[in-house]
C-alpha cells in the first residue's frame, strides 16, 4: 500500500501536523513529495488575493479587515530587525498582534506595502503562500523606514472561504532615515 504524506509545521504556532492521505495506485505518487506548484489563476478563491488584501489592509491600518482574514485561534509570528541590527521575535494571537500593530501604525503617517512576489502552493483545502515585499513607512516625526521582508501565510479553506490559520513575518532588513532638516538660514 502506497500512502502519500505531508508534514507541515506552523499551523498552530509551531506544532507539527502529519496528514496521511488515502492509498493511491502503485507508481502514481511519490512518497513524501510536496504538492505540485499551481498557477495562481487555478487556485479556488484566489489565495493570492488574500495576501494582497492582508497587506493592503495593513497599509490602511484597518485592523477589522485584517482580523476578518484569519481563522479563530490563528497565530502571528513576527521577527523584526531594528536599526541597530538586533532581532526581536514574538508569537501572538491575532488579537494581541492587532493591538501591537495598531500602536505601530499610529506612530506612522503612512505605510505602503509593495508585494514583489507571491508564490502559492496548494493541495485541496490547504495552501501555503510566500510573499516577498518592501514596506515604505513615513513616520509622524518626518523620518522614514524602509523594510525588506518575507511573509509566510498558511491558509485553510473551510465551507466556502479561504482564511489564514498561521502567519509568520521576517524583516530581512530595516533602515531608518531621520527627518530632513531644513538648511540653516542666517539672518543678515
Amino acid at each position: 500500500m502506497n500512502r502519500r504524506s505531508f508534514c507541515h509545521r506552523g499551523f498552530t504556532g509551531g506544532a507539527g501536523i502529519l496528514l496521511v492521505g488515502t492509498p493511491s495506485k502503485a507508481g502514481t505518487a511519490r512518497p513524501n513529495s510536496p504538492p505540485e506548484q499551481s498557477p495562481i489563476e487555478q487556485i479556488p478563491g484566489d489565495v493570492a488575493a488574500i495576501a494582497r488584501e492582508l497587506f493592503a489592509a495593513h497599509g490602511r491600518g484597518d485592523t477589522t479587515a485584517i482580523d476578518a482574514l484569519y481563522w479563530p485561534g490563528a497565530t502571528v509570528s513576527v521577527r523584526l530587525r531594528g536599526p541597530d541590527g538586533r532581532a526581536t521575535a514574538m508569537t501572538q494571537t491575532v488579537k494581541q498582534y492587532l493591538e501591537w500593530f495598531a500602536e505601530q501604525h499610529a506612530a506612522r503617517e503612512t505605510m505602503e506595502f509593495d508585494l514583489t512576489d507571491v508564490a502559492v502552493r496548494h493541495a485541496g483545502p490547504l495552501a501555503d503562500t510566500w510573499v516577498t515585499l518592501r514596506v515604505h513607512e513615513k513616520l509622524r516625526d518626518g523620518g522614514r523606514v524602509e523594510v525588506n521582508a518575507v511573509a509566510s501565510l498558511q491558509l485553510f479553506r473551510g465551507d466556502e472561504a479561504w482564511k489564514i490559520s498561521g502567519h509568520a513575518w521576517h524583516a530581512l532588513t530595516s533602515e531608518r532615515f531621520p527627518a530632513e532638516q531644513p538648511p540653516n538660514v542666517r539672518e543678515r
